[in-house]
């Protein structure tokens, strides 16, 4: 699969506003007194990914400046 660097910031701002999201269903759960680890874990997942996407931009303005 090959991505662009637009394809990229659009994976980036989608993660972002996922974890966004995350954190406020984490901050209702804790403020119901429900167990957050499962969505503490789905978080550092998301938070992975969003560094991973990062390493992938960094890739692709590295090859983008070769070319």
């Amino acid at each position: 699969m090959s991505m662009t660097q637009p394809d990229v910031d659009e994976r980036i701002a989608a993660m972002r506003s996922r974890i966004a999201e995350q954190l406020l269903h984490i901050q209702r759960l804790n403020v119901l007194g429900r167990g957050t680890s499962d969505a503490c874990e789905v978080l550092d997942l998301m938070l992975s990914a969003l560094a991973q996407m990062k390493k992938v931009k960094k890739t692709i303005r590295a090859l983008e400046r070769a070319s």
